[in-house]
């Protein structure tokens, strides 16, 4: 189960910042080892000019199928366990994705978990409506970890509407 903690040290006023914090507790009702995928997200003020109401624009769950990530060059993707599986199967391995609607202009950061079997660089690419393809001149590097799982966060903007990604792994064969 999970609850929200509301006794002390809560208090009606904190510090008086914009940003608090909430206690959370997360119980099982039987002993043993459990399982669990707990996300948040937090809300921008408003929807001025441009600004986004929600922090997530896209989301991806791999329970069936590969929720629109497509194979585009000299990769495999496979789902398995609740998670896409590339395998990559040459020198240039990249897979993609058309976001379902587009998204305003501004700053994003794609948040991916990820285990690689060897340590390299990775890049992302995107593009808008205004730009139909990706190309080099909108594509972000960044470093692969080898040997261990971890959280990727790429930041980048564009003045465009956003309607795609390519993730190309590894600029060698993974």
């Amino acid at each position: 189960s999970l609850a929200t903690f509301d006794g002390q040290p809560m208090t009606p006023t904190l510090t008086g910042l914009p940003l608090e914090y909430r206690i959370v507790e997360i119980f099982a009702s039987e002993a043993g080892a459990k399982i669990a995928s707990l996300e948040f997200a937090a809300p921008l003020s408003g929807d001025k000019q441009g600004v986004r109401s929600s922090s997530i624009l896209a989301e991806w769950r791999f329970f069936d199928d590969t929720a629109g990530w497509q194979a585009q060059n000299q990769v495999k993707l496979e789902v398995k366990d609740g998670a896409l599986l590339v395998n990559g199967t040459g020198d240039d391995p990249f897979f993609a994705v058309k976001l379902q609607d587009p998204v305003k202009k501004g700053d994003y950061v794609l948040r991916f978990w990820a285990r690689a079997e060897e340590a390299g660089i990775g890049q992302i690419f995107w593009w808008t409506s205004e730009r139909g393809q990706p190309d080099g001149d909108h594509a972000v590097s960044f470093n692969v970890e080898g040997g261990r799982e971890m959280l990727y966060e790429i930041p980048f903007s564009d003045p465009g509407s956003l309607i795609g990604l390519r993730i190309d792994p590894n600029v060698k064969p993974c």
